[in-house]
């Protein structure tokens, strides 16, 4: 008897980060004349890898049900597949599809639910699933802080095959929703909503995310880090300065203006370019600078997840990211951060610039303190 999997993809997800957005809940992108943002590429992708995972004859035990059109139909057709149309979205797409295509693939029977989307996209699903079913995200929002995740693209097509030949086990994975007016405005982190769903980890492996620790502190070990790194760059560096706690106090410290723990800020010592910069004022600064080859990258890592690329800083273009040389990247962690990580992670959805960016790097924990970790794609 096939296995009735459900694939609903949120075609507009991840369309903030290179807009230096902090999530696309609630903006009108269907007015503006946006209906396929990032995610939409991210579903062709996991299924592309699922399909490279699988054999043929395993493909055949799969009864697979998507949304017709972008949220699931295409990306199926797209890589060779011929799904079962369980609803009709709307053009443009919304949160009212996602519901009622969650509903629809809990009727038709499915084991299990993977959406392509963000931590919004989570909630919707499991609103219109009402946790009747397992559910699994392959991340392409822009906000990704839920366990429920696999922590990249390809860890997420391993879970897919893990599930259909059974090889995996049942386990809880969180669902977080973040204040989204006060990410944008001010920065915070304030939970406003969670919730406690089943989901899947592989036997073999460990494939899901880490959620994202809000409630860690360790300012005065931040104002050391800050007040050293400052005072080590030289005058006229070109710099990018990430997410975060830390990257944010050491912006601070060298008088580069960034508009919260969320921007990614671009500048020199004292002098700020821009400071919650778009994808597109990234490249004018690389362009100013005479180069990405010249910038000095700062980068703090998210959360436990240990992510230092591809997630919570969208907006620096792969472009920009292949030119800079990694002995210009510079990875900065509180002692408490560092001792909570085993490896930092790249997901950038380009295996060669992963690959550029992979081996061991030293992570700057204190003044005079450095711990070597490695760096591998996600």
């Amino acid at each position: 008897m096939a296995k009735k999997i459900a694939l609903i993809v949120n075609p507009i997800a991840g369309i903030g980060g290179p807009l230096s957005l902090k999530g696309s809940d609630g903006i009108p992108w269907g007015e503006l004349g946006i209906h396929i943002g990032p995610s939409f590429k991210v579903s062709v992708l996991f299924l592309k890898f699922a399909r490279e995972i699988l054999e043929y004859s395993e493909l055949n035990t799969i009864e697979l049900l998507t949304p017709s059109g972008v949220m699931g139909e295409i990306p199926a057709r797209e890589v060779g597949l011929n799904p079962k149309i369980i609803c009709d979205p709307k053009e443009p797409t919304s949160k009212n599809d996602t519901l009622e295509c969650s509903t629809a693939a809990v009727e038709e029977g499915a084991g299990i639910i993977i959406f392509v989307g963000g931590d919004g996209t989570a909630m919707d699903v499991l609103e219109g699933s009402g946790k009747e079913v397992l559910l699994l995200g392959v991340p392409g929002g822009t906000k990704v802080y839920s366990s429920i995740f696999a922590r990249s693209v390809q860890a997420a097509s391993h879970l897919f095959a893990s599930y259909l030949r059974g090889d995996y086990i049942t386990t809880e994975g969180e669902i977080i929703l973040v204040d989204e007016i006060s990410l944008r405005e001010t920065g915070e982190f304030k939970i406003s909503r969670m919730e406690i769903v089943q989901t899947i980890e592989s036997k073999n492996g460990r494939f899901r995310q880490e959620s994202k620790d809000f409630l860690a502190r360790d300012e005065e070990e931040i104002e050391e880090i800050a007040t050293c790194i400052a005072e080590e760059i030289q005058d006229g560096t070109p710099l990018i300065i990430g997410p975060g706690r830390t990257a944010t106090a050491i912006s601070s410290a060298l008088g580069i203006k960034k508009r919260n723990v969320l921007s990614v800020s671009a500048g020199w010592k004292g002098k700020t370019f821009c400071e919650d910069c778009t994808s597109l004022e990234i490249l004018d600064f690389s362009t100013e600078v005479g180069g990405g080859e010249k910038i000095k990258l700062i980068l703090s890592p998210i959360g436990r997840s240990g992510f230092i690329l591809g997630r919570g800083n969208q907006q620096i273009p792969l472009s920009i990211l292949n030119k800079i040389p990694i002995e210009n990247l510079l990875i900065v962690a509180t002692r408490t951060k560092a001792a909570r990580l085993r490896r930092l992670l790249v997901d950038l959805k380009e295996r060669a610039i992963e690959e550029k960016f992979s081996g061991y790097i030293r992570v700057r924990i204190g003044c005079n303190e450095e711990m070597v970790m490695p760096i591998l794609p996600a």
